[in-house]
């Protein structure tokens, strides 16, 4: 996942939530075999990824420098085999069609 900036009015919604659902969505249904989510260990909504399912696979120590300092970087991620499980288990309110349909027309994944 590349970078991602919210509206202050947006942020710790519903909307947020179901937004990133289907950004993971769109990459699975795709046929992606891996979902990432690389955050500075700083940033206190980190803990927030679990609740997409996404698992902690750890932290690369100083992975790069960012303004000014050795930043840490968190590691979360699911793979193509959790989709299922996580679909379900989500429940975004979003239905299939409309998953099919935004794939299709998806500009990231062309057909």
């Amino acid at each position: 996942m590349g970078h991602i900036n919210f509206s202050r009015p947006l942020q710790r919604t519903p909307a947020a939530t179901k937004t990133m659902f289907l950004m993971v969505a769109v990459a699975f249904e795709a046929s992606y075999h891996r979902y990432e989510w690389k955050c500075d260990v700083l940033n206190r909504n980190v803990a927030r990824l679990w609740r997409l399912g996404l698992r902690y696979e750890g932290i690369f120590r100083q992975a790069t420098v960012y303004k000014g300092r050795n930043r840490d970087t968190a590691w979360f991620a699911a793979v193509d085999k959790e989709w299922p499980a996580l679909k379900k288990s989500l429940k975004p309110g979003l239905h299939q069609k409309a998953l099919i349909i935004l794939v299709a027309r998806s500009k990231v994944f062309p057909s």
